[in-house]
């Protein structure tokens, strides 16, 4: 598979995942069925595209993490750095967050 039927697989995936995300108010099954799922909204720095990833996250300690895993392949997510403006989407509306990499954890699979 090449690089460009990669990222159309995955860019298909996310878009069934938000639909029913959006459509089972926060919900979805599959992959993430009984999981806390977020949607969560950024900007390309370098591009301004707008882009929407469907991800997981753990609240712990009065912190939310978020889980990137760039669909498994062997390459890390990139792209989100402290000066980041994201838009979370959850069952409870949105929220505007800055992004932030927790120390000692960033880049690790």
């Amino acid at each position: 598979m090449s690089d460009d039927e990669a990222t159309k697989a995955v860019n298909d995936w996310n878009s069934t995942v938000i639909e029913e995300f959006r459509s089972n108010d926060g919900v979805v099954g599959g992959q993430f069925e009984g999981a806390p799922v977020l949607l969560l909204h950024t900007k390309g720095a370098k591009s301004g595209q707008q882009r929407i990833n469907p991800m997981m996250y753990l609240d712990y300690e009065g912190k939310r993490y978020i889980f990137a895993s760039y669909a498994g392949a062997p390459t890390h997510p990139t792209g989100i750095t402290t000066s980041s403006r994201i838009r979370r989407h959850g069952r409870s509306g949105h929220r505007d967050l800055r992004g932030d990499r927790e120390p000692g954890l960033a880049g690790r699979a």
